[in-house]
């Protein structure tokens, strides 16, 4: 168990004190005065000195002692708060400084502020802050010491959740094993736990419940929907329309030999057979005269003229366009040479002047006249044969471009004689007389003529067959369609089948459901008779570590279900309607099994503690903090 007391805590320029030394030497101590005398503010320098906060946890509140006004009273006064404590005996030196920062810029008259700066000290030593704040964690955990030194923080100032882990952590939890073992009727919920919580097993069987539930409700509709459609099917005699369905199917047998037997017969297959015939015989007449036509020409010298001719039109049509371009280029370089002409003449009339000196006026000296006038005319000279040598150069392009004109020329002309004589030939080819077979004219009109009288006579024959098949058809469709719809009745047999086999399973699903509900029923009972025994050893364990303090950790709803809860009591009274001193006594018996717990003791600080006739004892350093009438000044008495 780590012991740590007050040996000295002394206070410079801190909050409303400008100088206090304490010496307690590791002793309980009472501290004495009026209202707004201080008192608190021993209790807010010991945290700050720790954790940079005061004792309700903030970190920004008024370090400084402040005027009349609220403003700061000194701003060249140093803050500071050290202690001496005593760690299992051993003396430990802390000290912790607050103060301004001001500098002169340069330029201005006075000093400026930028901002405050603290300085930190273990045993004298300077450390940076992070170093500080690792060595006071080593010391004491910050939540842990604000529970182990506010008398209110852990019943009241401290959430429920946290307040109720930390009492759990207490009792290391609850083994549920344990409990489930304590007890036999609780086997049959081990059994279906399956390695999983009590909690996470009512989960699921709440889960499992609403399934089965909703399966059992859905039942019964579906239990009448089959028993509708036995209803609908148990009066029909399926023997008896199974022969009826026989006589039907053979009734439609006969109507469709009836309907074969008139297309069979049908009369216009002779005539149709007779058109086949002649159509064959004007066929091969047609092919026979094509061939004797065909050869009468010579196809290949025709083919050959035109696709000569294609290939003379497609070359005159690029010497064409190639003649245009050519043209275009002898324009273009007509005006490139028309240019340079220009150019050359605009150099040559250039006259050189000398000028003046553009900053006094005069004229320039004599030498550099000259010499001006030499830089003139050998530029004058350069463009002038640029010009020159660019004319003969676009004159020289334009003498090649008119010899490849004058060559393109002349063989458009060639192939225009080229395709004079083409166009001759062909017009000699395609005008050789052809003629046809001998006869070939009246033998086709004959033939033509016997295919439109068999047409004519086929079409007659059908035309009077068409009303007796048309109603042989009818009769075979009312047949075929009275047999379906028996064949309708008939399935009916099956469905009704169905409906028998589906209601024994559904009747079955529905005891099968409610055996299961009522033995999810009786482990979810279990479950609420297993929390119930758990929420009495957790209090039971929990409230054995206080002597004075019971907790309250669950609350009961209308419907008999647990809630967490997390709620001090004394002598069966809440803790937020006990008077001062009780509350101040349960807080004692807190802290002292937290500090147990957590195996560190450390100064604890009892305000209001006028209002305390007699404190509960506690192996720990107590700091009373009194409030009397006529101590304008604190007053301390050890004990």
């Amino acid at each position: 168990m780590k012991t740590i007391t007050i040996d000295t805590l002394e206070l410079r320029n801190f909050k409303g004190c400008p100088s206090l030394r304490l010496e307690l030497g590791g002793r309980n101590c009472s501290i004495y005065g009026e209202n707004a005398a201080g008192k608190t503010t021993i209790y807010d320098a010991l945290t700050w000195l720790l954790f940079g906060k005061d004792s309700k946890g903030q970190t920004k509140f008024h370090i400084k002692p402040l005027d009349g006004a609220g403003e700061v009273l000194d701003h060249g006064a140093e803050t500071s708060v050290e202690a001496i404590l005593l760690v299992d005996g051993q003396p430990l030196t802390l000290r912790r400084t607050y103060f301004e920062l001001w500098t002169q810029k340069r330029g201005r008259a006075g000093k400026s502020f930028d901002g405050n700066s603290s300085e930190f000290f273990v045993d004298g030593v300077p450390l940076k802050k992070n170093e500080y704040d690792r060595r006071i964690g080593e010391l004491v955990e910050e939540s842990t010491f604000r529970a182990l030194t506010d008398v209110t923080w852990f019943c009241a100032g401290m959430d429920e959740n946290s307040r109720r882990a930390a009492l759990f952590d207490l009792i290391g939890g609850a083994d549920e094993g344990d409990i489930l073992n304590s007890d036999p009727q609780f086997a049959p919920l081990a059994a279906s736990m399956a390695g999983r919580t009590v909690e996470d097993t009512r989960k699921a069987l709440q889960a499992q419940r609403r399934s089965l539930n909703t399966k059992r409700n859905t039942i019964p509709a579906r239990l009448d929907e089959c028993k509708r459609t036995v209803t609908e099917y148990c009066d029909l005699d399926f023997a008896s329309l199974r022969q009826q369905r026989e006589e039907l199917a053979g009734e439609r047998d006969r109507r469709q030999r009836e309907l074969d037997n008139l297309r069979s017969s049908d009369s216009a297959k002779l005539q149709e057979s007779q058109l086949t015939a002649v159509q064959a015989q004007l066929d091969k007449l047609e092919a026979e005269n094509d061939a004797h036509r065909a050869g009468q020409q010579d196809p290949d010298a025709v083919d050959r003229a035109k696709r000569e001719l294609d290939r003379l039109e497609r070359n005159t049509a690029r010497l064409t366009q190639e003649q245009s371009y050519l043209e275009s280029d002898i324009t273009r370089m007509q005006e490139q040479v028309e240019q340079c002409r220009s150019a050359w003449k605009a150099a040559a009339a250039e006259q050189f002047t000398p000028g003046r000196c553009p900053t006094c006026g005069q004229a320039f000296p004599r030498e550099r006249v000259e010499e001006a006038r030499q830089k003139f005319q050998t530029e004058q000279a350069q463009r002038k044969a640029l010009a020159i040598s660019q004319a003969n150069e676009h004159k020289q392009r334009l003498e090649e471009t008119n010899r490849r004109l004058d060559s393109l020329r002349e063989e458009l002309r060639q192939a225009a004689g080229q395709k004079t004589d083409l166009m001759a030939q062909l017009t000699a080819l395609e005008g050789q007389e052809v003629t046809n077979l001998p006869g070939y004219a009246a033998q086709k009109d004959k033939l033509t003529q016997q295919v439109a009288e068999l047409q004519e006579q086929i079409r007659q024959v059908r035309q009077d067959s068409a009303g007796a098949i048309s109603a042989a058809r009818d009769r075979f469709l009312q047949a075929s369609q009275t047999l379906r719809d028996m064949d309708g009745v008939l399935a009916g047999e099956q469905v009704l089948q169905n409906a028998q086999s589906r209601q024994q399973e559904l009747t079955e699903a529905a005891r099968k459901a409610a055996a299961e509900l009522e033995d999810v029923d009786a482990l979810l009972a279990l479950c609420d008779q297993f929390t119930t025994a758990k929420a009495a050893y957790i209090d039971q364990r929990v409230n054995s570590l206080f002597r004075r303090v019971r907790w309250k950790l669950f609350d009961t709803q209308i419907n008999g279900a647990l809630v967490d809860c997390c709620r001090a009591t004394v002598g069966g009274v809440p803790y937020s309607d006990l008077n001062s001193g009780e509350k101040v006594n349960a807080g004692l018996d807190v802290i002292d099994v937290l500090s147990r717990a957590n195996g560190v003791r450390v100064p604890l600080f009892v305000d209001n503690a006028e209002s305390v006739t007699h404190l509960l004892e506690v192996d720990t350093q107590v700091i009373r903090l009194v409030a009397s009438k006529g101590d304008k000044t604190l007053r301390e008495v050890l004990e």
